[in-house]
């Protein structure tokens, strides 16, 4: 029967996954088709680039109203909330003439994919046990780096051939199937069997719905993981707003090439995250080893910023996405075990939410002015302290036994 349960958890994860991705093609559309979207609406790059950070503000606005909509309505309700707020955004804006309207369209994304971010590692801590969680978190953590990557793989043609609509259409798709197929396949387990229950409430009668979801905004462990969790998407995301212009001084690299060797790293994250889901599994200490991942994070991101060797960029590539993969998938599964009590880990993950885009949020731009002001050395440095920031915050977890 146990080996039954796994299975079907196994079905009904990739099929949440798979709601999750297309998400994230939703956000990650607006990044390539930026070209276009100047020419088509006459805009500037400030305008231009709302439209891909926007998501950041609505990401800090939706964490808590989204573990609300998670402990009210359940995990697959709001799911299915997530993608239908986010296909009615998609559809506004597959339509908009005007760019007002195509924001107002990126604001309702926004919320769906901020929903998402909530209900998705939900679902993980409702199908799997603590000691089986590190794989699927794993997967989960790559939900947005898959986006992201076939996102930028469709952009080029559906562009050339539909222009931005195009792209816009294709997600709304692929979020309408993924809608089909998790209301068809998305079946949550009995209470015997979910995981985010805690042994007293199977022996009671209580729903998670009567639960006090603020009673764990009173935990410093679950404040710790968000603040660490802010420090690192600080460091990762100024790393990858300013590491093009940094290598272009030195690399002799044209623009494209430089723009492959990045793009390279986050398809590389794509396969280190099923390498460390195993990890994950087999070591059950995931606070050290994100200690010592973002330790070693720290000094990857300091070389980058510092070195004028070709062949220390080329070993970078390969390396670094390691590490910051390791850096999320580890958040993403301790996550739960901050949180005093089971049923209070909607909280921890909508602190952890909020604090990865308040990260995302300030990094590129105080990174941007550190090194406009006082050079590259300067942003090596704060991007370092990001990161020692992030092991030190996960050094004073305690975490909630298991």
């Amino acid at each position: 029967m146990e080996k039954k349960m796994y299975s079907k958890a196994w079905i009904v994860f990739f099929t949440g996954w798979f709601a999750g991705l297309s998400l994230a093609c939703i956000q990650n559309k607006a990044a390539p088709a930026i070209p276009t979207l100047m020419t088509y609406f006459d805009i500037n790059m400030g305008t231009a680039g709302l439209l891909v950070s926007i998501f950041s503000v609505t990401g800090i606005i939706m964490a808590f109203p989204g573990a609300a909509l998670v402990q009210k309505f359940g995990i697959k309700k709001a799911m299915l909330t997530a993608l239908f707020i986010a296909c009615l955004g998609t559809t506004i804006g597959t339509f908009s003439s005007h760019i007002y309207l195509l924001m107002f369209s990126r604001i309702l994304e926004g919320f769906g994919v901020g929903i998402m971010t909530i209900a998705g590692p939900a679902l993980v801590i409702m199908l799997f046990p603590p000691n089986k969680r590190g794989l699927p978190m794993a997967i989960w953590a790559a939900f947005m780096m898959v986006g992201q990557a076939i996102s930028f793989m469709v952009a080029a043609p559906l562009l050339s051939s539909f222009g931005w609509q195009g792209l816009w259409a294709f997600t709304l798709i692929l979020s309408v199937l993924a809608g089909i197929t998790f209301s068809m396949f998305g079946n949550l387990p009995p209470d015997e069997s979910n995981f985010a229950i805690s042994a007293v409430q199977k022996n009671q009668p209580v729903t998670i719905k009567k639960i006090d979801m603020f009673g764990g905004i009173k935990t410093l462990n679950s404040w710790l993981l968000g603040l660490a969790f802010m420090t690192f998407s600080f460091s990762s995301f100024g790393f990858v707003s300013w590491v093009a212009p940094y290598w272009s001084t030195f690399t002799g690299w044209s623009p494209a090439t430089i723009g492959n060797a990045v793009s390279f790293i986050y398809l590389l994250e794509i396969a280190y995250a099923v390498i460390i889901g195993f990890i994950l599994n087999k070591f059950l200490n995931h606070r050290l080893i994100g200690i010592v991942g973002f330790l070693i994070f720290t000094v990857l991101v300091y070389m980058c910023f510092t070195t004028t060797s070709v062949l220390v960029v080329m070993a970078f590539v390969i390396i670094y996405p390691f590490f910051d993969t390791l850096g999320a998938c580890v958040c993403y599964a301790i996550c739960p075990q901050t949180a005093e009590k089971p049923e209070h880990s909607e909280v921890a993950l909508a602190l952890m939410t909020l604090g990865i885009n308040v990260g995302i949020l300030l990094g590129p731009p105080i990174s941007g002015a550190v090194i406009e002001n006082f050079g590259w050395t300067a942003g090596a440095l704060t991007l370092a302290l990001g990161t020692v920031l992030a092991a030190l915050c996960l050094f004073l977890i305690k975490l909630r036994r298991i």
